[in-house]
């Protein structure tokens, strides 16, 4: 291969990332220093000369595989035999359905970390039901394995070597087994910080113990977080570092009061009540057992909500309720059972092979409830954003700190203070983004697509909603296949929207006509190569409204076949229910004016009566009483979105005049949104209004947002 190495770009790149993500820090956290893109691939090899250098490569390659160390070499071993393992997954793929392929995809997830056999669909849904946690290899896995295989060790040498305990007692062989057992299934998941951290936590107890230190375990995890922080500082830039550490320091702090209050209560209804009575017995047991699991969850999910929203800018409310029989279904069934199989594996494969059918099926199964709860109308919008900034956390640390001491020191009736000022300042963030009309230029990850956002708030409802789309790629230029699919740029938007506290749309505006929609014109070769891109935008929208309230879709251009199209988007998503919404051509003379007369949207240009594409696109224009301000928005922090002239913008341009008596009788501003991918369009506007083009009362106070 031919290859284009360059180093790593900076973290402000994650600004106009459209999701936010980091991958600076990502990449740095697992210590990879550059990129490469593929330029070329050679062909088959097929001259000598072409021959030899290849297995003077292999000779070179097994020399230097000899040199390496033990240590390497083990790992090597281990990288090779989990992708044997990840190839015996992988057969007969083309011939499994996508429910069959993404069970297995998660089965083999959950025996070795590998996600690369998980689609996005069920990437997401795991976001959404909040058991993404579920998927990595966490301390569960490692520790289950570790016991599993210490107990069988310790069992043959109570049967056969029993005589080994004069030399050294039987914890301490449990203990070196489970050390083994932890830091070999660690390096065969990859050696992240969960399981590393759980193989490093057997050892140091472990040595707490056989020393006799007077050390806590809290201190010991304490102490083990800041030696792994020194020994690698680009670890802090993991989240699961912190969630790791983080939820492990709370469970180790849980008041577990109300278990030993529901162990003596039952204690004494076995002594005191005659036989009689023990079927009640039980069943207040499993009742105290259900609240007591109940309230752990509830406690971590609390605790742990302000570290999520910081770490990710987002956080699923799913995962409070389903979080509740997941988690028992994969510690205690999916997980034995995979791991028990993945033993087998190594003895009779046959058997392997059955319970990973087993597994399989009952994961399919979850699948299928977990699409089927978060798919209900009334729950379907779990998602919780909220920016998370310093104060925020301390707020959330105030509240939480009477929990985390030891109780009695603080009256826990004293986070009820902090609690409020918290929530109070979390409705306040959420309301200042509507306070204030405005217009957010939205990251989409191509360049040659645009995406806006109009804020405007209004009397009786929060905000009135507009959402602007534009393709600016031209029929008439041969320009880079874009990488962008509507899939991805819904989820996008999606998400980009309920961080703005957005759950509803006034209409959705694309601006650039699609090829895709109109059967009345037959389109040249050009437009026939870019049918395939002008359909990225109206699959967006039909996306979109299986996933947001629309009122209204307005679209550039003829759009004849609009309605065949969202029946054949159904058809394929299988998403019958979702609402059905209408075309309407964004043409010239078009415009819409909200009930208080404070916002009025018009189109200005697009005359599809014309049979030339050229002239279809839409340019909008947006009259306002009060004065909209232009932010890029701040995918990381979008409470820090700035304005569009600034140095980060170099693509908006801002220009203002004064508006004349007459209009501003009416409205204060004006700005105009232009999508125009020809001249052509602002030619035949200035054959229409040559005369009232130099008249003073055209005069208006424009900000014209170059997109291009």
């Amino acid at each position: 291969m031919s290859l284009a190495l360059a180093p790593l770009a900076t973290s402000e790149q994650a600004v106009n990332n459209p999701t936010g993500f980091d991958s600076y820090r990502w990449l740095r956290g697992r210590h990879i220093d550059g990129v490469a893109s593929i330029l070329a691939v050679s062909p088959t090899l097929v001259n000598s000369n072409e021959i030899s250098n290849e297995i003077s490569a292999e000779k070179y390659s097994k020399q230097t595989l000899d040199s390496d160390s033990y240590l390497q070499r083990f790992r090597t071993r281990i990288d090779q035999g989990r992708w044997r393992l990840r190839q015996h997954f992988y057969q007969d793929w083309s011939t499994q359905t996508t429910v069959e392929q993404q069970a297995k995809a998660v089965t083999l997830s959950l025996l070795t970390g590998d996600r690369s056999l998980i689609n996005r669909d069920t990437k997401d849904l795991y976001q959404l039901a909040g058991i993404s946690h579920l998927l990595a290899i966490s301390g569960t896995h490692v520790l289950f394995l570790a016991i599993v295989l210490a107990g069988i060790a310790v069992l043959l040498f109570d049967r056969n070597y029993s005589a080994i305990y004069r030399r050294i007692p039987r914890w301490q062989v449990r203990w070196w087994v489970m050390i083994g057992a932890a830091f070999i299934y660690a390096l065969f998941t990859g050696f992240d910080v969960p399981a590393a951290r759980t193989a490093w936590m057997l050892l140091a107890i472990g040595f707490v113990r056989l020393t006799l230190l007077p050390i806590s375990t809290m201190r010991v995890l304490l102490a083990l977080a800041v030696l792994m922080a020194w020994r690698d500082p680009y670890v802090l830039w993991q989240a699961g570092y912190w969630l790791s550490f983080i939820a492990v320091a709370l469970l180790l702090k849980y008041d577990d009061t109300s278990y030993e209050h529901q162990t003596t209560a039952t204690t004494n209804l076995y002594n005191d009540k005659p036989r009689t009575h023990i079927n009640s017995a039980l069943s207040n047991r499993v009742w105290q057992m259900a609240k007591r699991v109940f309230k752990l969850q509830f406690w971590l999910f609390l605790t742990l909500l302000p570290v999520t929203l910081l770490l990710f800018g987002k956080a699923s409310l799913w995962g409070l309720f389903i979080n509740l029989f997941a988690i028992g279904l994969f510690g205690w069934v999916i997980v034995p059972l995979n791991l028990l199989a993945g033993l087998c594996y190594l003895l009779v494969p046959s058997i392997a092979d059955i319970l990973w059918v087993i597994i399989s099926t009952i994961v399919g199964h979850l699948h299928d409830l977990m699409s089927w709860l978060t798919s209900l109308p009334v729950l379907s919008d779990a998602w919780l954003y909220t920016p998370v900034n310093i104060a925020i956390l301390s707020m959330a640390l105030l509240s939480a700190l009477p929990w985390l001491l030891p109780r009695g020191l603080l009256s826990r009736w004293l986070m009820l203070p902090p609690l409020t000022l918290l929530m109070m300042t979390v409705y306040a963030n959420q309301q200042s983004l509507v306070t204030v009309p405005t217009l957010y230029i939205l990251p989409t990850g191509d360049s040659y697509i645009t995406a806006a956002l109009l804020q405007y708030p209004t009397v009786n409802e929060n905000s009135t909603n507009w959402l602007f789309l534009a393709d600016h790629r031209s029929a008439s230029t041969r320009t880079m296949p874009s990488s962008l699919t509507a899939d991805k740029l819904s989820e996008n938007l999606k998400q980009q929207l309920g961080s703005l506290s957005v759950d509803k749309l006034e209409s959705i505006v694309i601006q650039n006509s699609s090829v895709s929609l109109t059967d009345t014109l037959i389109p040249d070769d050009k437009n026939i190569a870019n049918t395939k891109n002008s359909e990225l935008l109206p699959m967006t929208v039909a996306q979109l409204n299986g996933r947001l309230a629309i009122s209204q879709y307005w679209q550039a251009g003829r759009s004849d076949r609009w309605s065949a199209f969202q029946q054949a988007y159904k058809t394929v998503k299988q998403s019958e229910d979702t609402p059905t919404i209408s075309a309407q051509r964004c043409e010239q003379g078009k415009i819409w004016q909200s009930a208080n007369d404070e916002l009025s949207v018009q189109a200005i240009t697009g005359w599809t009566k014309i049979g030339d594409t050229s002239v279809w696109d839409c340019t909008i224009a947006l009259d306002t009483n009060l004065p909209i301000r232009v932010l890029r928005y701040n995918a990381a922090d979008p409470l820090n979105s700035l304005p569009v002239n600034s140095p980060v913008s170099p693509q908006v341009q801002v220009a203002s005049n004064q508006l004349t008596s007459k209009q501003s009788a009416s409205f204060q501003s004006r700005l105009i949104l232009n999508a125009d991918t020809h001249q052509r369009v602002w030619q035949m506007w200035s054959l229409l209004c040559s005369v009232e083009s130099n008249n003073d009362d055209m005069l208006f106070k424009k900000y014209k947002v170059a997109w291009s």
